[in-house]
Order: C-alpha cells, then structure tokens, then sequence
C-alpha cells in the first residue's frame, strides 16, 4: 500500500509539473484535453515506477505487489481530479479574480472595482468560453443552448438536487 502511495504522488507530482510548463511553454486552446493526455501518457510510468519502487514486484505478482500497484492507480486518478479541480477553480473563479484586483489595487474602493473588473466584461468572457466550447450558441441576439450545454446543464441540474446544494443566490 505504501509503494502504491508512493509511485501515485511521484508519478502525479512529476506530471503536474510537466502540465503546468507546458502551459508556460505553449498554453493549449483546450486546457482540459491536455490534462487528459498527460494523464494518459503518465499510466505507463506508474507501473514503471511501483516496479522500480520494489524490484521484486516486477518479477512475482502475488496479491502485495498487485495490491500496491492497484493503489497506485486509483490514487493517480484521484490526483489527476483533484488537480484539475484545483486548475479550474483558480481558472474561473470571479472572487478568486475580485481577490486578485485588490490586491493589485492596494485597498480600492468599489468604484475602482468596478472600473477594473467589470461584471459584463466577466459575464461577456464567460460566454465567449461557452460559445468557443461549444457549449452554447448565439442567434438572433439570444443564447441558446447546444446539445453539450444542455446536457451538462442537466447533469448540473440533477446533481445539485441530489447533493441538495444551492446556487450563490439561493444562500443569500
């Protein structure tokens, strides 16, 4: 279990440092697909490195080497979520972007926000994600959605009912 542990946080660090400077290197268009495919080029090397972990696995599956490289697997897909969580919420979060600006601006009044940090600039450039994702579309003035869009929307839906969690509106 612990060589399971082990290969997933260091085969999961290495690739999230190889993500992120490739982002630095050349930023792709979509971010998410990228993730995936350093997730998927990374499954190999989990093997790799649980039998460079212990020699002795490579060579005899017993029920303890196949155990641990099992937990290598799960745990690496856990990684690989709960950094692509962590990728998306810094991404898109408007308060994280509201944090950012004050701490630009050294203390601004909320005229100064508003200057900097327009909400129908947010607003427009989370459309303009939508739209390029294929999400959404825009006819005759009006905001449609596509059939991607709506069947996220519905996951979102029936998720937020199950988890019985609210919008930022409904907690007010």
């Amino acid at each position: 279990m612990i060589r399971g542990i082990s290969t997933a946080l260091i085969v999961g660090a290495i690739g999230i440092v190889i993500h992120i400077v490739l982002m630095f290197v050349r930023p792709a268009k979509n971010r998410l697909r990228s993730m995936a495919i350093c997730y998927i080029l990374s499954l190999p090397f989990v093997y790799l490195v649980c039998c460079w972990l212990s020699p002795q696995a490579s060579t005899a599956f017993s029920a303890a080497p196949l155990l641990g490289l099992i937990h290598a697997y799960v745990l690496h897909l856990l990684i690989f979520f709960l950094y692509a969580e962590f990728f998306y919420a810094f991404d898109r979060a408007v308060t994280l972007q509201l944090l950012v600006e004050i701490l630009k601006q050294d203390d601004p009044t909320s005229e100064q926000l508003k200057e900097t940090c327009s909400f129908e600039e947010l607003i427009q450039e989370r459309l303009k994600v939508l739209e390029s994702n294929n999400f959404i579309v825009q006819r005759e003035g009006r905001w449609r959605l596509k059939v991607k869009g709506a069947f996220f929307a519905r996951t979102m839906k029936i998720s937020s009912f199950l988890f019985r969690t609210q919008s930022q509106r409904e907690r007010n």
